[in-house]
Formats: C-alpha cells, structure tokens, sequence
C-alpha cells in the first residue's frame, strides 16, 4: 500500500507532462499562424498584399503544415502561392513553379477537408491557369458537388463555366444552369453584369432561365 501511495504523488506530474507533450505542437503552431495573419485577411477580402508579406504567409503556414497538418494550413498556402505566382511573367518558368507549388498544397488541403467547394474552385482556377483542362473540369465539377448553392461562389463559377462549357459533362451543365437561376433570383445586377460582357454567359444565362 505504501508502493502504491508513493506512485500516486508522481500522477499530477505524469499527466502534466502528458499534457505538455501533447499541447506543445499545437502551441507551436498557434504561434506560427499569428505570421501573416493580417496578409491573410487582405487576400481573404479580395485585397493586394506585398510581396514580401506573400513571402512571410507561404513560410508561415509551410511550418504551420509540418508541425501539425491541417486542411486550412494547406489551404491557405496554395492562396499565398496562387497570388505570388502572379507577380511573375504569365507563362514564365518562375509562375509555373509557383502554381505546381499551390496545385499539390490544394491538393493536400482537400484531402483534408475534401467538403470544400471554395477550395475545389480554386484548384479549378490553378488546373485553368496550368492548361489542364481536363483536371480544370473535374475540379469544378468537385465545387458544385460538394456545394451547388453557394452565391458567393456563383458569378466565378459561371465564368469559368462558360469559358470550357463543351468540356463539362451534362451534370456540371445542369448545376451551372440552377446556379444561373440562383444569381438571377439574389444578385439579377451581377448577372446582368456578366451577361453584357460575355457572348458565352449571356446563351448559357437563356438557356438557363
């Protein structure tokens, strides 16, 4: 009983030990995610960042991953890439990289958090800017199956949609022409907008509504 007795007083320092071991990753990358957070929300409003900040949330949220790996981290390390790959040469051997980089973070990402129909949208978009047709289309189709009304999205989607439309397969097409009616019921402006100026929205906005 005294044996016993004697264990029990190491017990708290055992669990906290425990504890420690445990949360520290976690800490860590608590810590990390705090870089770059303000380019973040910048490039989450729809806003430019700086160069050098790009830097900073690409490494940021590379660590981030490598300590604990999470869909977000992932996630928004393909957003940082995505916006420096622009400030490269369209074509350039340097623009490449950067999108090969953000394809396979995307990738990552959505093994993760494979329920994200913003985040299939944006492996739409790097499939697009990669000339990958076939994995642009696949990706869209990812998007609206996983989130086929979502007005936020609508007006990209519908864009990119009828940039490939005989590329899409008949489901895709169909969920393209409810999304048109969702736009033409909540944001009608917007839709009138891209309407106007694309010959390609406005015959799939007929043929929708």
């Amino acid at each position: 009983m005294e044996m016993n007795k004697d264990y029990t007083r190491y017990l708290p320092m055992i669990f906290g030990t425990a504890l420690v071991l445990y949360s520290a990753p976690m800490l860590m990358k608590s810590f990390l995610l705090l870089a770059g957070g303000s380019t973040l929300a910048r490039l989450e409003r729809g806003d430019q960042a700086r160069p050098e900040s790009l830097g900073i949330l690409e490494r940021s949220r590379e660590m981030a991953a490598s300590v604990i790996e999470t869909g977000s981290s992932w996630n928004q390390l393909s957003l940082a890439l995505v916006h420096q790959a622009n400030l490269y040469e369209p074509g350039s051997a340097e623009q490449t990289e950067k999108l090969e980089r953000a394809r396979e973070a995307q990738g990552k990402g959505l093994g993760l958090q494979p329920a994200n129909p913003h985040s299939w949208l944006r492996l739409a978009y790097i499939n697009q800017r990669l000339d990958a047709p076939q994995k642009t289309a696949a990706a869209l189709y990812m998007s609206y199956w996983t989130g086929p009304y979502e007005i936020h999205l609508a007006e990209y989607r519908l864009a990119m949609s009828a940039g490939m439309w005989q590329q899409l397969d008949n489901w895709t097409m169909m969920a393209v022409h409810a999304e048109v009616r969702l736009l033409n019921s909540q944001k009608p402006g917007s839709l009138k907008f891209l309407m106007e100026n694309d010959d390609n929205v406005r015959n799939i906005a007929q043929q929708a509504l």
